[in-house]
């Protein structure tokens, strides 16, 4: 089912505990509309421009997000579950209401700059070729989610947990790790930043 750029006429672009099903929003059906506690599964968001939209307290199940605008978009308390998140600028988001969970979703070159993502939740997700800069990222969750070519310069990384994640490689004269948590062997990645060898 298709959404065309009418849609935003429906409800006087307001929409509350709301379902959407199996959609395939257009390019610019999404613009300057608030959706409160709403569930979107199984839906497309193909370049789908969301220029000043408000999404509070909204999950997104089985959804595929592929090259979409978030250019002053508010995402407060929202949780991507099973979701493909591709080729996103989160960075453009409004900076004020920011606040998003991962839960077993492809995260694949999404780029997040200057943003507050403490206690944020990626938890049995895949991230690959995701760039995090300038973020406080204090006392998130990786817990089973595999970093591929996924890179974090001048973050907060304390009290973080990597215990149970695999795949990444953090520069610690770049990023605060002070009481993040991380398992062997995965940790051994720290030793090529630090120009030194094990040896058995």
């Amino acid at each position: 089912m298709n959404y065309s750029s009418h849609f935003n006429q429906d409800n006087d672009g307001y929409f509350e505990n709301d379902t959407f099903d199996n959609i395939v929003f257009d390019i610019d059906c999404i613009r300057e509309l608030s959706f409160q506690d709403c569930i979107f599964t199984s839906c497309v968001f193909d370049k789908t421009n969301m220029f000043g939209t408000s999404f509070r307290n909204c999950e997104f199940k089985k959804c595929q997000l592929t090259l979409a605008e978030f250019k002053n978009t508010a995402l407060s308390d929202i949780a991507f579950i099973e979701s493909k998140l591709i080729g996103l600028n989160l960075s453009e988001c409004n900076r004020i209401s920011f606040s998003v969970s991962f839960i077993e979703s492809i995260l694949d070159t999404v780029v997040i700059f200057k943003k507050s993502l403490t206690k944020t939740k990626y938890l049995k997700c895949t991230m690959k070729n995701c760039s995090f800069d300038t973020c406080d990222m204090k006392s998130s969750d990786f817990s089973d989610s595999k970093l591929e070519n996924t890179s974090f310069h001048n973050c907060n990384l304390e009290k973080c947990d990597f215990s149970k994640a695999y795949g990444y490689t953090i520069d610690p004269s770049t990023n605060k790790l002070r009481n993040a948590v991380f398992s062997i062997p995965e940790a051994y990645s720290f030793l090529g930043y630090l120009g030194i060898k094990i040896v058995d």
